[in-house]
C-alpha cells in the first residue's frame, strides 16, 4: 500500500477528502491526517508517507513551509497541494521545494483526485523500482566487500545491524536435488512484512536476491536497548516473516538470522550463512534458525553420525 497522509486545518474539509474516494481500493492507505502543519510534520516523521497531500493555506505551519521540511527530508516523497484561485500564484512557488503538483479545491472529486493519484502511483512505481536495484547493488558491494562507485553511497548505515537470509530448500528430483525459486517479488504481503518497522527500534535498510533460492536482508537496530531486549525483537523479526512464508509459500522456505553485528561483520556474517544453509537438508521444514545456534546443530549432527 502507497501511505497518504492528509493535511486540513478545517475538519470538514479533511472529512471530504478522506471520504471522497475508496483509498484502499485504488492501493492506498491514509495513515493519518493533520489539522495544522506542525502536526503533520510530527506525522511524517513518525509515519514516512509516501504522498502528503496538504491545503496550502493554514495557521501557523503553512503547506509551502510543509512541503519545503519534506522535501529536504525526503527528495522523492509526493506533496500535492490543495489552493484557491487567490492562492495559486502564491502556491507555485512551491516549485523551488519540488511540489508534485497543484489542485484548485473548488473544482477537487472524485475523477480529478483520482486522475492526481494514478499520475502519482506510477511515479512512485518508478522510483521503487530504482531504489530496488541500487539497493541489491548496495546490499552486493556490502556483502561482497566490494569498493562503492564514488556518489552511490546514499543509504544512511549505522554500526548496529543484523541480517536475514531466506533459503528455499531444494527438491530431489531424478537422483538428484535441484533449486527451486523464492518467488516472493511481487508478492505485497511478505514485502510489507520484510520493511515494516518493529517497536521503533528495528529498521529495514536494503536486500538483495542472491539467486533464485536465496535472498538477503539487512536491519539497522536504532535504540539503546538491552541485548536482550534486541534479541527477542531479532527473533520475533525473524518468527514473523518465517509464518508468512509459511502460509504464503509454503513450508520449505528457511529463514537464518544473525544477532547484533557491526558494518565491518556483514561480509563474514554472509558467509557464515551461506556455509551454513548447506546444511539446510537436515534441518526441520520451514526452520528459523539463529545462526549462533548453526554450531551446536552441528556438532549434534556430528555426533549423532548424521554428518561425515
Amino acid at each position: 500500500m502507497i501511505k497518504v497522509i492528509l493535511v486540513d486545518d478545517e475538519v470538514l474539509a479533511l472529512d471530504y477528502l478522506e471520504n471522497l474516494i475508496d483509498w484502499e481500493a485504488e492501493g492506498f492507505q491514509v495513515v493519518g491526517r493533520a489539522t495544522g502543519g506542525r502536526k503533520a510534520w510530527a506525522l511524517y516523521e513518525k509515519f514516512k508517507p509516501d504522498i502528503v497531500i496538504s491545503d496550502i493555506r493554514m495557521i501557523g505551519m503553512d503547506g509551502l513551509e510543509l512541503a519545503a521540511k519534506i522535501k529536504e527530508k525526503n527528495p522523492a516523497a509526493m506533496v500535492v497541494l490543495l489552493s484557491a484561485y487567490k492562492d495559486f500564484e502564491y502556491a507555485q512557488k512551491g516549485i523551488q521545494y519540488g511540489v508534485s503538483n497543484y489542485l484548485l479545491k473548488h473544482e477537487l472529486n472524485e475523477d480529478t483526485l483520482l486522475e492526481e493519484l494514478k499520475h502519482i502511483k506510477a511515479e512512485i512505481a518508478k522510483q521503487w523500482e530504482k531504489d530496488k536495484i541500487y539497493q541489491e547493488y548496495f546490499m552486493k558491494q556490502l556483502i561482497y566487500r566490494q569498493e562503492m562507485i564514488p556518489g552511490l553511497e546514499g543509504i544512511e548505515l549505522g554500526n548496529r545491524l543484523f541480517m536475514i537470509m531466506l533459503h528455499r530448500e531444494d527438491v530431489f528430483q531424478k537422483g538428484s536435488f535441484a533449486g527451486q525459486s523464492l518467488c516472493i517479488e511481487n508478492n505485497e504481503e511478505i514485502r510489507k512484512v520484510i520493511v515494516a518497522p518493529l517497536e521503533e527500534t528495528i529498521s529495514y535498510i536494503a536486500d538483495a536476491k542472491i539467486n533464485e533460492s536465496h535472498q538477503i536482508i539487512l536491519y539497522q537496530i536504532e535504540k539503546e536497548v538491552s541485548k536482550y531486549k534486541i534479541n527477542h525483537l531479532i527473533q520475533e523479526k525473524s518468527r514473523h516473516l518465517a509464518q508468512v512464508l509459511q502460509r504464503t509459500v509454503g513450508k520449505e522456505i528457511n529463514v537464518l538470522y544473525s544477532y547484533e553485528i557491526k558494518k565491518s561483520e556483514i561480509s563474514s556474517t554472509f558467509q557464515k550463512m551461506s556455509r551454513q544453509i548447506r546444511f539446510a537438508v537436515f534441518w526441520e521444514a520451514g526452520a528459523d534458525l539463529a545462526l549462533e545456534q548453526m554450531a551446536e546443530i552441528e556438532t549434534g549432527y556430528m555426533l549423532s553420525g548424521k554428518m561425515r
